[in-house]
């Protein structure tokens, strides 16, 4: 058996990680194709985090608000959240 460079093993280790990260791609694209929904995929990503679902129709995950309400919608979830 013949012995391997180090520049050869790490030539190899280069190109399984470049393998690697594109089977994460083809995985994070096909869970995204089942049909999660933001709020879902969202909580998948950060399972620690809560956060409240109004924030997620400024972010464009629920049916969209024209532009010029943005400042209006930010200002009144804030409201509700913070001055109750």
């Amino acid at each position: 058996m013949k012995k391997a460079s180090v520049k050869q093993l790490r030539e190899e280790l280069r190109e399984i990680k470049r393998r690697l990260r594109s089977i994460e791609r083809q995985v994070n694209h096909l869970e995204v194709g089942q049909g999660l929904s933001p709020r879902e995929e969202f909580k998948r990503a950060f399972p620690d985090v809560k956060i409240d679902p109004q924030w997620f129709k400024v972010v464009g995950s629920l049916p969209p608000s024209p532009v010029e309400e943005d400042g209006s919608e930010l200002s009144r979830i804030v409201e509700e959240r913070y001055t109750r």
